[in-house]
């Protein structure tokens, strides 16, 4: 397994990679007495390519000495090849190898993982997810309403929601991310009277639609949530591997059967200062690998501070062909509505998506069943040309 960095630091680019490799490896050992050779290149990491490049255009915080007034900033793409990492180990321990403490290193000023290589052994390890885009989407184009208010609401008042939503035409219907199991009565309520509402639109409609429950708790009662749900009549889980582990995704997937849907929450804290964290492309690459069948990604446009580039990428991780792995469907979020979902379809328009709109639904000002039909009417518009070959 292989990962790239952008780094900045006063050192050489062969040292700081270096140390990097060291600090995340089984390093330099004091004393090698009594370590057979296998284990330590088991346990190594070396720098496979060090490559000056261009500094970022502002400047990060600096928590060493600061440089010389008039120094030089310099910084590297660096490549480094770990050993001491198996997909036995899972994916959340793939992240700990490559990012775990080398940003807490007092000799680098900036530090973001931009890509992980894996060879093809190590993807096919990964199941990747069960259905993924094509069976979820059948080619066209998806709106999602996520029940707002996000939290407080009772049982019956989600579910008149998530109906009028549904008989608005919206293809799913999803819990917010803060409507997280337990938070007003029991969970299995919520999860039955909102099933039960979303069966209603279908059968009134004759059209086919989803319900995503929320299934975001700690590791060891995520699949007694998810279980609950499943029997309430659910279609999908909704998971934020952020908070809850990536491997979430596939432990949830294997044990329950159902998509899983990865949330955003908690990924812009990793991912948006430019010099430091994980490149969002990164981050459901792996989500991809994990096992999620769509993700909810922050977009552009709208009430997210996210570039239109790093969209575009995003949706190529989610996507692009992986030998052995679906694509996952990628939702695009936050600020979404019928003004810009011609917009943010131009970032990949032979790619079938999602799009998760929650106030331009629920704060319509004739309802959430208008906002929804305006929101599917501006979709349907877009005429998707289904999913790329």
């Amino acid at each position: 397994m292989q990962a790239k960095y952008y780094v900045e630091s006063d050192l050489e680019g062969d040292q700081i990679g270096q140390s990097i490799a060291i600090e995340q490896s089984a390093g330099k050992s004091r004393n090698w007495d009594g370590i057979s050779k296998s284990s330590q290149r088991s346990g190594s990491a070396h720098v496979t390519s060090v490559v000056e490049v261009e500094p970022l255009p502002h400047p990060l915080p600096v928590y060493t000495d600061p440089v010389a007034h008039g120094a030089v900033r310099r910084a590297y793409e660096i490549q480094v090849r770990y050993n001491n990492w198996i997909p036995q180990c899972g994916i959340g321990n793939l992240l700990n190898v490559v990012l775990g403490e080398p940003q807490h290193l007092a000799t680098v000023r900036a530090l973001r993982l931009k890509e992980i290589r894996l060879d093809a052994a190590e993807i096919s390890s990964f199941g990747g997810p069960r259905y993924g885009r094509n069976v979820l989407t059948q080619g066209h184009d998806l709106v999602v309403a996520p029940i707002k208010p996000s939290a407080g609401l009772s049982p019956e008042e989600a579910s008149a929601l998530a109906f009028e939503a549904a008989m608005g035409g919206v293809d799913i219907v999803k819990d917010d991310e803060l409507a997280f199991p337990g938070l007003r009565g029991a969970p299995e309520e919520r999860y039955r009277q909102v099933a039960s509402a979303v069966r209603r639109a279908e059968q009134e409609t004759g059209t086919r639609r989803a319900y995503w429950a929320n299934v975001i708790t700690s590791p060891a009662k995520a699949l007694k949530a998810a279980e609950m749900a499943v029997n309430a009549g659910a279609d999908a889980l909704l998971l934020a591997p952020a908070l809850q582990g990536l491997d979430v995704c596939a432990d949830v997937s294997a044990s329950i059967g159902l998509p899983v849907v990865a949330h955003n929450v908690g990924v812009t804290s990793m991912t948006r200062v430019d010099g430091f964290g994980i490149d969002l492309s990164v981050w459901m690459y792996l989500q991809r690998l994990a096992g999620a069948d769509a993700v909810l990604a922050p977009s552009p446009f709208g009430s997210f501070g996210i570039s239109p580039q790093s969209a575009r990428d995003a949706i190529r991780a989610t996507n692009d062909e992986v030998p052995g792995v679906s694509a996952t469907l990628f939702s695009h979020s936050g600020g979404v509505g019928p003004e810009n979902v011609r917009r943010l379809k131009s970032l990949a328009p032979e790619i079938a998506v999602a799009f998760t709109a929650g106030s331009a639904i629920f704060d319509h000002p004739f309802g959430p069943r208008s906002g929804a039909e305006a929101l599917v009417l501006a979709v349907r518009a877009l005429g998707s040309q289904g999913p790329s070959a």
